[in-house]
């Protein structure tokens, strides 16, 4: 079994987002050091809770900063944003950090309506509705094939032809599990946010098909790990989150 980490950079009491961005550094390197397989960062805006606001920003920042581990977006919400740029971000970190990038992409807008208006400012194709559109256009930009969106047919994606990041989806839904198989994608599940969507598994193992992304199902969980020096502090910390077994 590979472990990985994902850091939402939380900004606790007494402290500043500052120092949380200054923690995920630390923790990044730290996690290197125990040989850990990847290191995610998360998307959220408009948060007092959390100052991981963009992911691509912050991974070249940690792959200089470390040796071997993976470092990526858990995740880019594509909903967003335009796939073109997407794929021109991630294709460039993979050129700077050869077999160490990975692209994690989520459904949600990973903010409230008034930050996702702000953020879809000028933008007539953001919402959850256009997520199959844009993933179609996503896959064509990262494999340099044509795009499915006719306007966009003779578009040209630069770095040019080389590897391509490792691209993961985000899923906590049966929806976003059919969208992982349908598109051939290793899907990486949300069991912190809902336990039973352990049960995807299968959905999804049953459904695949093989893509430049992935040629078998490939998945990954995610669960909280809290971390304390003493016992009855951590077991009240974990019983105070309702997704956390024990």
């Amino acid at each position: 079994m590979k472990i990985s980490a994902v850091d939402q950079s939380p900004i606790f009491s007494n402290t500043n987002a500052d120092q949380a961005i200054r923690e995920t550094k630390d923790l990044a390197k730290y996690c290197d050091s125990l040989g850990l397989n990847r290191f995610w960062l998360a998307e959220h805006h408009g948060s007092n809770s959390f100052a991981g606001c963009s992911p691509e920003i912050l991974i070249p920042s940690l792959a200089a900063q470390t040796e071997s581990i993976r470092v990526g977006s858990g995740g880019v919400m594509l909903m967003h944003y335009s796939p073109y740029k997407v794929a021109e971000n991630f294709r460039l970190l993979e050129s700077l950090f050869p077999n160490r990038i990975d692209l994690g992409l989520g459904r949600a807008p990973g903010s409230d309506a008034y930050q996702a208006g702000a953020l879809a400012y000028g933008s007539k194709t953001t919402g959850p509705e256009f997520f199959a559109t844009k993933m179609n256009d996503l896959k064509s930009f990262l494999e340099g094939s044509a795009s499915s969106t006719q306007s966009f047919e003779s578009v040209n994606v630069t770095p040019g032809l080389g590897e391509i990041p490792e691209v993961w989806l985000l899923v906590s839904s049966r929806q976003g599990a059919e969208y992982a198989a349908h598109f051939g994608l290793p899907m990486s599940l949300a069991y912190f946010i809902d336990p039973s969507c352990a049960d995807l598994a299968d959905l999804y193992r049953d459904n695949f098909q093989p893509s430049v992304f992935a040629d078998r199902p490939k998945v990954s969980i995610g669960v909280f790990l809290c971390v304390c020096g003493y016992r009855q502090r951590s077991r009240g910390i974990i019983h105070e989150c309702s997704c956390v077994e024990t």
